[in-house]
């Protein structure tokens, strides 16, 4: 299946540099098997939105008035549907890199990896999986006039999530014998979110695999400042080991006025 387009993509330079922040056993795994992890979108714990406008943009795109009754319950009824597609829509979450962030360190892999590619390669190694899959940068925040489309919403985060800069591989795997009315309860009452009555059949995995090459995509890691060197070793012994042509090389942040892991977190509960 190709790489696909879609409605109001956004994509950087082909040269653009694109990171992938592993923990250890992360990085073990694509080392080892070769494969990319898709998550199912409903599946992330980050944002419990993830993929589902707010209510105020949802009622201001549909011409819904809040507190009314019969348009209330035309909201929940849209998230509700729009929170199903997501159990259909599988990511890979990158980053576009512009330069080292000790927060996307901590929040992602404190003692582990980067995985280092171009964006270029990245669309390349994309265009022989066997899923419709798409890629492009992620948008932050809802304006006005938006557009009111799945892929829209598959590409835009809350602005509180603008660090991450991220890069966004979508894969489609849809189930053919889901049902789309599982926020349906037995008073044909419409909720926010599938039920737990209504469930997913059991093949509807919370992840997918899908096998790549990882010497074409991979061109450098660079290993957390707070890792050790025992980590350093293990990750220069994958690049061995996968004939990587690249060295492993420290984070730059390492060695210069780095706070520490509890530093961060202290600052980080300051600015709540």
């Amino acid at each position: 299946m190709p790489l696909q387009s879609y409605v109001n993509q956004r994509e950087p330079g082909a040269d653009a540099l694109v990171w992938r922040f592993l923990d250890i056993p992360k990085f073990r795994d694509l080392m080892a098997n070769e494969e990319l992890y898709f998550r199912r979108a409903d599946r992330f714990k980050m944002d419990p939105n993830e993929s589902v406008p707010p209510d105020d943009w949802i009622r201001e795109s549909l011409g819904l008035r809040k507190f009314v009754l019969e348009d209330e319950m035309k909201l929940r009824a849209e998230k509700g549907s729009l929170a199903q597609f997501r159990e259909c829509s599988y990511l890979s979450c990158w980053h576009l890199f512009e330069g080292e962030d000790p927060e996307m360190w901590k929040e992602f892999c404190p003692y582990g990896v980067a995985a280092v590619t171009r964006y270029e390669l990245s669309r390349e190694t994309l265009k022989d999986l066997i899923d419709p899959v798409h890629i492009g940068l992620a948008r932050y925040g809802y304006g006005r006039g938006e557009r009111y489309n799945h892929f829209t919403f598959m590409y835009t985060k809350g602005r509180e999530f603008q660090k991450e800069r991220e890069v966004r591989i979508l894969m489609s795997c849809y189930d053919p014998a889901a049902g789309m009315n599982r926020h349906y309860d037995i008073n044909n009452i419409p909720h926010e979110r599938p039920l737990k009555e209504n469930r997913l059949h059991k093949w509807v995995a919370d992840g997918k695999r899908r096998r790549i090459e990882v010497k074409p995509l991979v061109t450098g890691l660079v290993v957390s400042p707070w890792a050790n060197s025992r980590v350093f070793a293990e990750v220069k012994f994958w690049a061995k080991a996968r004939g990587l042509e690249c060295e492993p090389v420290r984070s730059g942040l390492r060695g210069k006025t780095l706070p520490s892991l509890r530093q961060l977190a202290d600052l980080k509960r300051k600015r709540a």
